[in-house]
């Protein structure tokens, strides 16, 4: 058919209402994983829940003090300071309710160079074929499993340098 032939319709076009259902969920799970916590130290004044977030940075540099992370010493000639920075987190239980604030103050180690300002690396971190391996030797035995957690298992780390 031509341009000239075709008619152009005069109903007026409306989307079904249930399209609707699926603008709201694609809504939900955009914003289902947006957090509201600080973005940095400083940006902890002047919120509703400021004072939960200084307890939070508190409760991490007593367990950094308390686990001896660090010493104080004379920055050697030549040397570079690695900065930090706090990182912030909600933890939820298992059904999504608030369990509580977490600080953790980390070093930005990206400004490091291998072999040059450091040698070793450590994480606390058991592999995935040790863990199923257990889990095996385990259930075979009918032993119980418990599962809990260590909130500064990452403090633990020992390095020779």
């Amino acid at each position: 058919a031509s341009e000239a032939g075709r008619r152009k319709s005069e109903r007026n076009k409306k989307r079904p209402v249930w399209h609707k259902d699926y603008q709201m969920d694609s809504t939900a799970l955009l914003t289902n994983g947006i957090e509201d916590v600080p973005e940095s130290y400083n940006s902890i004044e002047g919120r509703r829940d400021a004072a939960d977030w200084y307890a939070a940075v508190r409760d991490e540099l007593n367990s950094l003090t308390e686990n001896q992370t660090w010493d104080v010493v004379d920055l050697p000639r030549g040397a570079k300071v690695i900065t930090s920075k706090w990182v912030f987190k909600k933890k939820v239980d298992k059904n999504g309710d608030l369990e509580r604030l977490k600080a953790r103050l980390v070093a930005r180690g990206f400004q490091q160079t291998a072999s040059v300002d450091y040698h070793d690396t450590f994480a606390p971190v058991a592999k995935l074929s040790t863990v199923r391996f257990l889990l095996a030797v385990g259930i075979q035995r009918s032993f119980e499993f418990w599962h809990m957690d260590v909130t500064t298992a990452f403090l633990f780390g020992e390095l020779d340098e």
